[in-house]
């Protein structure tokens, strides 16, 4: 059941997103459906960018509005320094968590945060990734990827 609302997280997080970027945000109606008790979703987001990183705050606050907009639990984990050992166990431990979340957003930035990735999948989470991991998201099976293939990205720049 939990798998039909995922489309509509992701469509008014996306909308969130561009709501951020244009000057004049759209009009959206966000409780298009007023029988689904979205207060019991719980989504976390795991990011590499640090903590007072002024990118990631930009990804984040319209991420954390449209999780209130929609009645959704959303939680941020963001770290003070970038370490991919610290960030796979941070990863990991949402398997075991004692509210494990609904759905994982996730940047992927190097192989040790994909295996732990992996592993959240494994355990039937599903796994949404964002910025950077576009190489590492495609060969994991993330159900979706909000980013630019970097490679492609860096030869146009």
């Amino acid at each position: 059941m939990f798998w039909s609302r995922i489309p509509v997280l992701l469509l008014c997080w996306g909308l969130t997103l561009i709501t951020f970027a244009s000057s004049q945000p759209p009009e959206v109606d966000l409780d298009c459906d007023p029988c689904i008790d979205r207060s019991a979703y719980n989504i976390q987001a795991i990011y590499h960018g640090t903590k007072g990183s002024q990118f990631w705050d930009q990804i984040e606050a319209p991420a954390v509005q449209a999780a209130k907009d929609l009645g959704v639990q959303f939680a941020v984990t963001r770290f003070d320094t970038f370490n991919p050992t610290v960030m796979a166990a941070a990863v990991r431990g949402i398997i075991t968590a004692a509210n494990p979340p609904n759905a994982l957003i996730v940047s992927i930035p190097s192989q040790v945060v994909a295996d732990a990735v992996r592993d959240v999948i494994n355990a039937g989470i599903p796994v949404f990734g964002l910025n950077s991991g576009y190489k590492f998201a495609k060969e994991l099976g993330v159900l979706t990827w909000v980013a630019q293939d970097e490679k492609i990205a860096g030869e146009q720049a």
